[in-house]
Order: structure tokens, then C-alpha cells, then sequence
């Protein structure tokens, strides 16, 4: 599954315009790097966390601060990790899978720094949301 982001209307999350129209002005990412993302700009971890939306403004602030060169900012990189084949314990996004027998389960891992550069990404559809009249970023 995944979490799109995109310019919308109002807090509701209606799409400014159609979705063809603003196909470069999107972003999708895998829920875990989606959640992973909205943490990390400092949203709340919370069961409705990869649904809702925010001002243009707020959002294009959080993720400007996070490209900032600073320690703080640094995401480091997850290493890859499948079920049937590693000796070490998952990663912490899969912790709540530790025991359960059956399906190979496979994490492919994340790069370092991998979160800026979402940031870059959903800083440029805050930029073409605020440069074309749309109030909010929404994303479910």
C-alpha cells in the first residue's frame, strides 16, 4: 500500500484540481516511509496518521527546516531484512512481526538520508500548491 500527497482546497482533502493537472505536483511513498516522513517533520505517531492534511505554509516551513545541515536533520539508513534468511533481529519498523511463523517477510531496507530528500520532493508540491492558490497539502 501506499500514501499519496497532493494540493488540495481545504483541510477536507478535495484534490485544487483535477488529477491529471496536478500529476507533477504529487508524491507517493510506501506507508512506512510515508509514516517514517510525517514523524519526522514532527506529526503526532499516531492509528490516523497516513490520513489528513495541512496548510501549505506549516508544511513548506517543516520540510524547509529539515534540509537544513544539521545533525538533528540526518536520517540514518535501515538496513534490509528478510524473515527467513537474517540472523539479526528486524528492523524497528518490523518489531511487531517478531514471532509470527509462516510468510517470508521482507523489508527492503532505506538509504541514508532518504527522508531529506522527501522533503525536497514535497517541498516542490507545497511550492507549485502555494504558487497556484491551493490552501492545504493533504495525503491518505
Amino acid at each position: 500500500m501506499s500514501v499519496s500527497f497532493w494540493p488540495a482546497i481545504d483541510e477536507t482533502g478535495k484534490p485544487y484540481v483535477s488529477w491529471d493537472a496536478v500529476e507533477d505536483a504529487t508524491i507517493n511513498l510506501a506507508n512506512a516511509n510515508a509514516r517514517d516522513l510525517l514523524v519526522y517533520l514532527g506529526f503526532l505517531d499516531t492509528e490516523d496518521l497516513l490520513y489528513g492534511s495541512h496548510s501549505v505554509q506549516d508544511l513548506r516551513a517543516k520540510c524547509a527546516r529539515k534540509l537544513w545541515d544539521e545533525v538533528r536533520n540526518k536520517d540514518p539508513s535501515i538496513p534490509a531484512w528478510n524473515s527467513k534468511t537474517s540472523k539479526e533481529p528486524p528492523p524497528a519498523i518490523l518489531g511487531d512481526l517478531m514471532g509470527i511463523k509462516g510468510p517470508r517477510v521482507v523489508y527492503a531496507g532505506r538509504r541514508p538520508n532518504y527522508l531529506q530528500d522527501r522533503c525536497k520532493a514535497l517541498l516542490k508540491v507545497c511550492d507549485w500548491a502555494a504558487s497556484n492558490g491551493a490552501s492545504y497539502i493533504a495525503w491518505g
